[in-house]
């Protein structure tokens, strides 16, 4: 049985679908569908690894508080995802952005940090790369990955003092059945006419998670000044 397990699931569609799983020696394993989910946005797909002294020590810290604590249900506001954390047999849940009450709390921190640091170890991953006005997907970790691009779309959004002002989009047009073999990467279209400060989006790219198809999405931005996330959906 797992240490813990964290779903983040719903929000205003298309929504949420992460999931992370850790195990009382460290080891762990985590899939995310959204950029947007982690602060700075990451990669996409499947991770595994084992998590370093100070984070186990730290998780091990936050289980062992809430597991003598009462399970929290918290109701989400509406259009926000859904937290939920399993310990042992008991379950607790709270919107993304509620704040649960302590020690519950602590351990909310904790995993949103972890959704995003733990990508460093990719399994099975992609991400979006962009040089010198050029695009592409990119495969990330040995393992590969089962990709549907055939509905998957580009968008370039140009932004101006802190805001979105514009947008262009085109379909990718990429195949319905691509694997993510050693060195894959895979060209994207990327002739839009703005200058200054644009992130560039891929979204509705399926991936499959072993169990369902995820329409996953993943950004890049071209300065430091500003990085927007965007949105995935999971499909059955």
């Amino acid at each position: 049985m797992p240490l813990l397990t964290y779903r983040q699931s719903g929000g205003t569609p298309p929504p949420d679908a992460e999931a992370l799983e850790v195990h009382a020696d460290g080891t762990y394993r985590l899939w995310r569908t959204i950029d947007r989910a982690s602060r700075p946005p990451s990669p996409v797909g499947r991770f595994a690894g084992r998590l370093d002294e100070p984070q186990h020590s730290a998780v091990r810290a936050a289980v062992d508080a809430c597991g003598h604590a009462e399970p929290v249900s918290l109701t989400p506001p509406r259009g926000a995802a859904k937290d939920r954390v399993t310990i042992g047999a008991r379950s607790s849940e709270w919107g993304d952005d509620q704040g649960p009450p302590a020690p519950w709390d602590a351990l909310a921190t904790l995993l949103h940090e972890l959704l995003g640091t733990l990508t460093a170890s990719p399994s099975a991953a992609i991400t979006l790369r962009q040089h010198d006005g050029e695009l592409a997907l990119v495969r990330l970790g040995p393992d590969d990955l089962e990709l549907d691009l055939s509905g998957a779309n580009v968008r370039a959004v140009s932004w101006q003092d802190g805001s979105p002002v514009d947008e262009w989009k085109a379909p990718v047009g990429g195949p319905r059945s691509a694997v993510t073999g050693a060195g894959w990467t895979f060209p994207l279209p990327f002739g839009h006419p703005f200058s200054g400060t644009v992130t560039a989006h891929a979204d509705d790219v399926l991936a499959f998670d072993g169990e369902f198809w995820r329409a996953c999405s993943v950004s890049v931005r071209d300065s430091d000044r500003i990085l927007r996330p965007v949105q995935a959906a999971g499909l059955r």
